[in-house]
C-alpha cells in the first residue's frame, strides 16, 4: 500500500500537479449600444395564451409609454366571436320557431 500511495504522489508532482491556475483579467467595460440601468422594470406577457405573431423590441431594449411592444394573434378571438354570433343567431331563429308555434297552437285551439 506504501508503495501505491508513493506512486500516485509521484506521478502527481511529474504531471505538474500543484502548478497555479492561470486565469485571463481584464477590465470591465459596456459593451456598444449599452444603455445604463433600467429605471423601470416590467413583466410583459398575456392573460391568455394565443400566439404572438411580430415582436417590436428587442430584450432590454428601452421603450416609452404606449410603444407597441408586440403583435398576438388576433384569429382565436375572430373565431370566438363568429360563434358566439352563430350561436345567438341560432337562438333568435329558435325563439321565433317557439313563437310561431305558439301562435299557431292558439290559433288552432280558437279555430276548434
Amino acid at each position: 500500500m506504501p508503495v501505491l500511495i508513493a506512486g500516485g504522489i509521484i506521478f502527481y508532482y511529474m504531471r505538474g500537479g500543484a502548478a497555479q491556475a492561470k486565469y485571463l483579467t481584464g477590465a470591465a467595460s459596456r459593451g456598444p449600444g449599452a444603455i445604463g440601468d433600467p429605471v423601470t422594470t416590467v413583466q410583459v406577457g398575456s392573460y391568455d395564451s394565443r400566439p404572438i405573431t411580430a415582436i417590436y423590441a428587442d430584450f432590454n431594449a428601452a421603450v416609452k409609454a404606449g410603444e407597441r411592444v408586440a403583435k398576438i394573434d388576433p384569429r382565436p378571438c375572430q373565431v370566438k366571436g363568429n360563434e358566439a354570433a352563430a350561436a345567438l343567431a341560432n337562438a333568435r331563429r329558435s325563439d321565433r320557431c317557439v313563437a310561431l308555434r305558439v301562435t299557431i297552437s292558439a290559433r288552432l285551439a280558437n279555430s276548434s
